[in-house]
C-alpha cells in the first residue's frame, strides 16, 4: 500500500515536533533527575494524573479488546471498563496525594508511611506559658516481596521526637512517641523550653509493642520566639535505656547538645 503525501506530511510533522521538543527541553531535563522524569515537579496535578491514565493505552489496545470480545463475549469488556473508575480517581484524587508525597516511582509510593500526629496546646497562664501534648503514630506497610531498605524505615530521634537520641537512632516498621512540652518566656525574644518524651519503634503493625519497651528522652533549652513556625534553639537533651531494664539498672544512654534552626513547637 502506497502512502499518500498527506500521510508522509503527518509523519514528517510528528518527527519534527518530537525532535523540536527534545532539543528545546534537553538542557532543562539535564539539570537533575526530577527535571528529566518529572518535569521539575512543575506540572499541574490534573496533567500529571491524565498522563498516568494515558499510559495505560497503546496501539495494541483495540486489538486486545477485539480478541477478548471474540473469545469471551461482550461481558469481557468489563475488564477494562472497570478501569474508568480507577482512572477518574487517579486524576482527581490520588494524583494530588502522590504529588504531595514527593515520590517518583511506584516503589517509593509503596514505601510511603501511614501515620500522623495529634497535638494539643494550652496556655496555662494566659501569658504564653504553653503546655503541649503530642502523640505521634506511624506505620510502614511492605507491598510485594521486596523488603523495604533499612534507611527507608521509620526513624525516631533527632530534632522533633526523642531528641535525646541522634536522628535515625531507632528504625523500624512502626513507631509510637508521646511528647510533653512546656514553654515560657524568659526574655523579650527568648523562651525557655522543657520537654519529656517516651517512645520507640517496633515491628510491623506494632508487633510486640509494650510500655516496658519504651525509652525516655528529656531535656531543656532556650529558643527564639520571633516566629511561630521557625525558631533558633539551644538545648541539652538526654536519653535513657528501655523501661524494662530499669529493674536492673537505670542508665542514660545518650546526651546531646543541640543548636540550630528548628520548626514547630
Amino acid at each position: 500500500m502506497a502512502l499518500h503525501w498527506i500521510d508522509w506530511t503527518l509523519i514528517a510533522g510528528y518527527v519534527v515536533f518530537a525532535l523540536a521538543v527534545g532539543v528545546v527541553y534537553a538542557r532543562r531535563a539535564g539539570k537533575d533527575v526530577d527535571e528529566y522524569f518529572l518535569s521539575g515537579r512543575s506540572l499541574p496535578w490534573w496533567i500529571a494524573g491524565t498522563s498516568m491514565v494515558a499510559t495505560s493505552f497503546a496501539a495494541d489496545t483495540p486489538l486486545v479488546i477485539t480478541g477478548w470480545v471474540r473469545d469471551h463475549g461482550i461481558w469481557k469488556n468489563w475488564v477494562w471498563w472497570c478501569y474508568c473508575g480507577g482512572g477518574m480517581l487517579s486524576v482527581f484524587l490520588f494524583a494530588r496525594g502522590w504529588r504531595r508525597g514527593g515520590v517518583m516511582t511506584k516503589a517509593e509510593l509503596a514505601e510511603l508511611r501511614y501515620g500522623g500526629e495529634a497535638a494539643g496546646f494550652w496556655d496555662v497562664s494566659g501569658a504564653n506559658h504553653v503546655l503541649a501534648v503530642r502523640v505521634y503514630v506511624e506505620l510502614l506497610e511492605q507491598l510485594g516481596d521486596t523488603p523495604v531498605p533499612f534507611p527507608e524505615r521509620i526513624a525516631l530521634g533527632g530534632a522533633e521526637r526523642l531528641r535525646g537520641f541522634l536522628e535515625g537512632h531507632f528504625r523500624g516498621d512502626s513507631a509510637l512517641a508521646l511528647t510533653l512540652g512546656y514553654r515560657y518566656p524568659v526574655w523579650a525574644f527568648l523562651d525557655a523550653n522543657l520537654f519529656l518524651s517516651m517512645g520507640n519503634v517496633f515491628r510491623g503493625r506494632f508487633d510486640e509493642a509494650h510500655l516496658k519497651r519504651m525509652v525516655l528522652s528529656w531535656g531543656f533549652g532556650v529558643r527564639s520566639n520571633t516566629s511561630r513556625d521557625v525558631s533558633f534553639d539551644i538545648l541539652v537533651a538526654l536519653g535513657s535505656n528501655q523501661l524494662q531494664r530499669w529493674d536492673e539498672e537505670f542508665s542514660i544512654d545518650n546526651v546531646r547538645f543541640v543548636f540550630g534552626v528548628n520548626q514547630g513547637f
